[in-house]
């Protein structure tokens, strides 16, 4: 079965961090969207949510963005994205995503 996707205008989902200080973000339609609250960096399950403005097109795709920084930039430290600095506590570039939800 399929989901009538134009009727949702956002999305939420369970996110684990860890110790990592990333500002994930989700890439809909050519624009990477910042959570509406930051992340709390618990070293925990939480909860962020998305909000597009607009209800979904269903002819656009939606892709999680977890590993960036605050401004939203890669996490790389090389200038061709390849190298994405080095493996550290708040770098271990491993998330968990759980429970995802589209939101009216």
């Amino acid at each position: 079965d399929k989901i009538d996707v134009t009727k949702y205008t956002g999305i939420r989902f369970k996110i684990y961090l860890g110790k990592n200080k990333y500002y994930p973000r989700v890439e809909y339609a050519g624009t990477k969207y910042a959570s509406v609250g930051k992340p709390q960096f618990k070293d925990e399950w939480e909860v962020l949510e998305y909000r597009f403005g607009a209800n979904l097109d269903p002819t656009k795709t939606i892709t999680f963005r977890p590993m960036l920084k605050e401004d939203g930039s890669n996490i790389a430290s090389g200038a061709n994205n390849i190298d994405k600095g080095p493996v550290t506590e708040t770098n271990t570039r491993t998330v968990y995503i759980d429970d995802i939800e589209f939101l009216e």
